[in-house]
C-alpha cells in the first residue's frame, strides 16, 4: 500500500505572489512572441514572389523554445485557474475561454504561420511544435468544462490536420491515413452536435486526405446544408480540375472512381452536351459500379455513403451558391420550405428568406436560362443517383450496401412529401427493386415498421 504524499501548505498570499510571477512572465512572453511574429512576417512579404520566412537552424531552435516556455507558463495559469485553493485569485484573468483565446492567438496560430511559411527548411520544428501543443492541449480539454468543450476539439482537430499534412509532404502514409483519422474523429464531434453548418463539413474534407471521393463528399455536405460555407467552392473546383488525387493507376477501383469525379466534373461546370454526360452515366453504372462494389468489399461501406452524398449534392444543384452565400438552388428552396420548418418551428434560413412556393417558379423564371441549367442538372443527378440506387439494391445480402441504400431511403422519404421535388425525381426512383430488396431483407431480418402510411407514393 502506498503511502500518501502530504500536501505542502501555503498561504494565500504566497499563492497569489506566484500567479503574479507567473502572468507577469506569460505577458512578458506573449510581447517577445508577438515582436518575432511582426518582424519576421514582414520580412517574408517583402521576398517577392514566394513570401518564405529564411532563418537558421538556431534561429527556429530558440523560436520554438520560446513559444513552448509561452505555453508552458499558460498551463501554470490554467492550473492556477483550477486550484480550490485560491479562491481570491482574479478569475477574469484565468478564465478558461479567455485563456485559450490568448493561448492560440498569441502563443500557437502565428508561429504556426510562419512554421508554415519556412516549410520545408522548419518541418522538423513544426513537427516538434504540433506534437508538443496537440499533447497540452488535449490535458487541457480532458479537464476542461463541457461547455468549453467544442473550442477545444476544434483546434485539436485543427492541430492533428497539420500533422497530418506534414505526414503527407513527406510521403508516410500510414502517418496520413492516422493523423487524417483522429482530425476526423474530432471535427465529427462538431458535426454531430451542428449538422447544420457547412463549415464542419468543410473541415472533415480538408482532414479526408488522400480520399478524394470522401473528401469530395464533404466538401459538396458544405455547400447543401442549412447554412452552407461559401469557402469550400475552390477546393471543390480545384478536385473537378485536376481529378483524382495521388499518382494514376490501372487498378479498376481507381478508374471507376475517375470516371465518377469526371461525370460530377461535367454536371458542376457544364462542359459537355447531356447526351454525353448522360453517356458517361451509362458507362459508371452499366459497366463499372458492380465491379466496382465487387473489389472494395467491406470498404464499400463508407466508400457507398460517399458516393451517395456526392449524387444527392447534384440533385441540389452543388448548393448554386451565389457569391453572397446565397443559394439559387431550385430543389434547395423548395426543400427549406417544407422540410425546415418540420424539423424546426421556428426556422428561419439566417442566410436568406425562404421565398413561398407559389413565387419561386415566378422569381426564377426571370433567368431562363439559369432555369434550364438547374433542371438539366437536377435531372442528370437524379439519374446517377437513382442508377446507383438500382445496382446496390441487387446486393440485398450484402451488409456493404446497407448504409448506402439507408441513405439514399433518407433522401426518399425526404422528397416523398413534396410534389415539386418528387416531379423531378419519381421517374428514376427504381420502386420495384426497392420492394424487392425489402422482402428479401425480410427473410432474415426482423422488420418493424417505424413509418406508417396507408398509401404508396403518388397512389393515395
Amino acid at each position: 500500500m502506498l503511502r500518501e504524499i502530504p500536501r505542502t501548505s501555503i498561504s494565500q498570499t504566497s499563492l497569489a505572489h506566484d500567479f503574479n510571477n507567473v502572468l507577469g512572465q506569460s505577458y512578458w512572453l506573449e510581447s517577445l512572441c508577438a515582436e518575432v511574429y511582426e518582424k519576421e512576417y514582414k520580412a517574408a512579404l517583402q521576398r517577392q514572389p514566394a513570401a518564405r520566412v529564411k532563418l537558421t537552424e538556431d534561429q527556429w531552435q530558440r523560436l520554438l523554445k520560446l513559444h513552448l516556455d509561452l505555453l508552458e507558463e499558460y498551463r501554470e495559469l490554467y492550473s492556477f485557474a483550477r486550484d480550490p485553493r485560491a479562491p481570491s485569485l482574479p478569475q477574469e484573468t484565468v478564465e478558461e475561454l479567455s485563456l485559450l483565446r490568448r493561448m492560440w492567438g498569441c502563443g500557437v496560430a502565428p508561429f504556426l504561420h510562419l512554421l508554415t511559411m519556412g516549410r520545408p527548411a522548419s518541418d522538423e520544428f513544426f513537427l516538434s511544435f504540433v506534437n508538443h501543443t496537440y499533447a497540452l492541449i488535449a490535458w487541457l480539454h480532458a479537464s476542461a468544462p463541457p461547455i468549453l468543450d467544442e473550442i477545444w476539439v476544434e483546434k485539436l482537430g485543427y492541430l492533428a490536420q497539420g500533422r497530418m499534412v506534414l505526414a503527407q509532404k513527406h510521403g508516410d502514409a500510414k502517418d496520413v491515413e492516422i493523423w487524417s483519422n483522429v482530425a476526423k474523429s474530432w471535427y465529427t464531434m462538431t458535426v454531430d452536435k451542428y449538422p447544420q453548418t457547412g463549415r464542419s463539413y468543410f473541415d472533415l474534407g480538408r482532414a479526408a486526405l488522400p480520399q478524394t471521393i470522401q473528401q469530395l463528399a464533404y466538401y459538396l455536405e458544405s455547400q447543401v446544408c442549412l447554412d452552407p460555407f461559401y469557402g469550400a467552392q475552390n477546393h471543390i473546383s480545384d478536385i473537378f480540375k485536376n481529378g483524382m488525387i495521388g499518382p494514376r493507376s490501372r487498378s479498376h477501383i481507381y478508374i471507376t472512381e475517375a470516371a465518377f469525379v469526371e461525370i460530377h466534373a461535367n454536371l458542376f461546370q457544364q462542359r459537355q452536351p447531356v447526351d454525353q454526360v448522360q453517356g458517361l452515366i451509362n458507362e459508371f453504372c452499366v459497366n463499372l459500379l458492380a465491379e466496382y462494389i465487387n473489389r472494395t468489399g467491406e470498404a464499400f461501406y463508407q466508400k457507398g455513403v460517399a458516393l451517395a452524398l456526392v449524387n444527392i449534392a447534384a440533385v441540389f444543384e452543388y448548393g448554386a451558391l451565389s457569391d453572397h452565400q446565397l443559394s439559387k438552388s431550385l430543389f434547395r428552396l423548395h426543400f427549406l420550405q417544407v422540410w425546415g420548418r418540420k424539423t424546426n418551428p421556428m426556422y428561419i434560413d439566417h442566410k436568406q428568406t425562404v421565398t413561398p412556393l407559389a413565387s419561386l417558379d415566378q422569381e426564377v423564371a426571370q433567368d431562363l436560362r439559369a432555369t434550364q441549367v438547374a433542371s438539366v442538372m437536377i435531372t442528370l443527378g437524379s439519374r446517377i443517383s437513382f442508377a446507383t440506387l438500382c445496382e446496390v439494391l441487387q446486393r440485398p445480402r450484402s451488409k456493404n450496401v446497407l448504409l448506402i441504400i439507408h441513405v439514399m431511403f433518407c433522401f426518399i422519404w425526404g422528397v416523398a412529401s413534396i410534389e415539386e421535388l418528387l416531379n423531378w425525381v419519381e421517374q428514376d426512383i427504381p420502386w420495384s427493386d426497392i420492394c424487392s430488396f425489402l422482402n428479401v431483407l425480410t427473410e432474415s431480418t426482423k422488420v418493424t415498421a417505424e413509418m406508417c402510411v396507408e398509401t404508396f407514393p403518388r397512389l393515395g
